[in-house]
């Protein structure tokens, strides 16, 4: 670490002052343009870079000095920005006592106290996130402490903060990526942005640039999409990107270097596409993902997209829309394949609909939402045995097949290799108009036997699929109805020979399925219209022939949904594309989803060759 970068407590030395056009000529910011306002603090803005000053009269000197911005300006009502979107495992409830965090001054013993508490931990204790958040409420305090803490240790906590702010081995950016942002991105803005006049913080803007820059790149897609081991982390990092971004706005400076600036705004419109009807991310369940109006205002406003504007209006609560115009905005659903992440949603509404999946590890994790509810939400996995004998996983990652997204369907489809030369692949189809999802395995091997598939979706809390008396169908509901679950490969009457069975356990609504093989088709079909779902419904297995002769369900399976007067069609060959019969109509295609106008006839959701 260079010594011209670092202060220690003996010393407090000055930086000679430069316009911003020579900053970038030398690759070093100032923040310092407040000495030429007041005459009277000419003692230290004139003082030669390097000389020590008397503390008296840098104490003198920060009271004085024009007001400089601080996070009062983006703070509604008593919650610092600070606490935007923690991680979980955070105590929000113990950071509160911290300086910049209180509602009131800190005395000059308490000041103290703490001070020593947290520089003896910052030394002796792994670089935890409470230790890094701790770091940047001790940095926005700095300026105020100096009225009240004695001059050496008011020195010692300026220096530590810097010296951590430059330790760029701290820790590794894709180990921990919120840590690392706000120790070697946010803290040293921070600390340039309050402290300009001092040798050890007047050259912290680049590196916070480049480290800030950093993490946009290797943490977000093009689009601004996490990858999935960081989806948990996607609204701390939102939180620290948009408070350094609005730090930075305040000298008319971008932080973000490069494409980082676009990566932040596309990141804007993905955490507006990830938000339920509560304005809580989707997959989540903690701190990190709540709804902070102020932070996601911000964001907005800072993205500078129109389209972020109408879009949050529409879908974040009390945003004035109730639905976004249709084909005004970009389409609301989309997917990274480099991410592992696909996020299906029927409009840009408080009431749509929704699909998460996170699918570049196993299990992957799986939510569906309907307006403010969630209806599934964790791991969503499945086992399959042959002959007896459970097969082994030898992927360990579902890989992408297909997407598709247009005004009539959203579809994914997966699939994961397993032992024995056999597959699964799996199908997530939500139709926006329609509101109905399809979530369906394909088990296919190249053996025949006996196959026993099983799977369980995991139910939100507080959510129960009630099973029927005398059929197979679910009813999805809380303390009230939100939906219907059809299992189409079992018979819709639990008097007949069923070739497996469902229920609710505490993990979740279990599903299993027998076939003969080589191959099984397991398709869940979810009405997510409550009102519809009353409405008398029946499914029925559809004859499928090839050749004038009926094929069996291991060979290719076809389906008849009907609730009220709407009707759906489901069909998937379970041995790629060949020329069949369904209802009297050819199908050449190895999955298609189709749906019955008002005159009868069927209209093509959907159809894969």
């Amino acid at each position: 670490m260079a010594n011209s970068h670092r202060m220690n407590a003996e010393t407090l030395t000055t930086v000679k002052r430069s316009s911003p056009a020579d900053n970038k000529k030398k690759k070093q910011k100032s923040a310092g343009k407040w000495a030429s306002k007041k005459q009277d603090l000419a003692p230290v803005c004139a003082a030669p870079a390097g000389e020590v000053l008397d503390w008296q009269v840098w104490t003198t000197y920060l009271r004085q000095r024009p007001a400089v911005a601080g996070l009062a300006e983006i703070t509604v009502g008593n919650r610092s920005p600070l606490l935007w979107r923690l991680p979980s495992d955070m105590d929000e409830t113990s950071l509160a006592a911290l300086p910049a965090l209180r509602s009131r001054a800190v005395s000059t013993d308490d000041g103290l106290s703490a001070v020593n508490v947290w520089l003896e931990r910052i030394d002796q204790e792994p670089l935890s996130a409470d230790l890094a958040l701790e770091a940047l409420a001790w940095a926005w305090s700095a300026p105020d402490l100096a009225d009240r803490l004695p001059e050496d240790a008011w020195r010692r906590l300026v220096n530590r903060l810097t010296r951590l702010a430059l330790d760029s081995g701290a820790v590794p950016l894709l180990e921990s990526p919120v840590v690392h942002q706000w120790i070697q991105g946010e803290l040293p803005l921070v600390l340039w942005h309050l402290l300009p006049e001092l040798a050890s913080s007047a050259g912290l803007f680049e590196p916070a640039s480049a480290a800030l820059s950093a993490g946009l790149l290797e943490l977000l897609d093009g689009e601004g999409v996490p990858a999935a081991r960081y989806w948990n982390q996607m609204g701390p990092l939102l939180a620290c990107w948009t408070r350094a971004a609005w730090l930075a706005g305040q000298h008319k400076d971008d932080v973000f270097s490069g494409d980082g600036r676009t990566h932040y705004e596309w990141l804007v419109r993905q955490s507006l596409r990830a938000s339920r009807g509560d304005g809580r991310q989707s997959l989540t369940t903690g701190t990190e993902g709540q709804f902070e109006p102020a932070l996601l205002a911000l964001a907005v406003k800072l993205s500078g997209d129109p389209d972020d504007c109408e879009i949050s209006a529409a879908v974040l609560p009390r945003g004035g829309l109730k639905e976004a115009p249709a084909g005004a905005l970009p389409e609301p659903a989309d997917h990274s394949e480099w991410a592992g992440v696909a996020l299906l949603r029927s409009n840009w509404s408080r009431k749509s609909r929704g699909f998460t999946a996170l699918y570049s590890a196993l299990p992957m994790q799986a939510e569906l939402w309907v307006g403010k509810r969630a209806l599934i939400h964790g791991q969503w996995s499945c086992t399959v045995a042959r002959n007896g004998q459970t097969l082994a996983v030898k992927d360990d990652a579902w890989r992408e097949v297909c997407w598709h997204s247009d005004d009539d369907v959203q579809y994914l489809e997966l699939e994961l290799e397993l032992a024995e030369r056999c597959r699964v692949q799996r199908q997530i189809l939500l139709a926006p108009e329609d509101g109905i999802l399809l979530l369906a395995d394909a088990v296919l091997s190249d053996e025949p036997g006996q196959l026993e598939y099983a799977t369980t979706l995991p139910l939100a809390t507080g959510i129960a699929c009630e099973p029927q008396r005398e059929t197979y169908e679910g009813t999805l509901a809380d303390d009230k109805r939100l939906g219907v679950m059809l299992p189409l490969a079992l018979p819709e009457w639990k008097s007949e020979a069923s070739p497996g069975n469902w229920e609710q356990t505490e993990a979740g609504l279990n599903y299993q399925l027998r076939g003969s093989g080589p191959a099984l088709y397991a398709p869940l079909f979810f009405d997510l219209k409550p009102n519809r779902s009353r409405k008398q419904l029946t499914w029925r297995r559809l004859t499928v022939a090839e050749k004038l002769s009926i094929v069996s369900p291991e060979v290719a399976a076809g389906y008849r949904v009907r609730i009220g007067d709407e009707q759906w069609v489901v069909y998937r060959s379970l041995t790629g594309v060949v020329n069949r019969t369904l209802m009297g109509q050819n199908v050449f295609c190895e999955f298609a989803a189709l749906r019955f106008d008002t005159d009868g006839d069927t209209e093509e959701l959907i159809s894969l060759e």
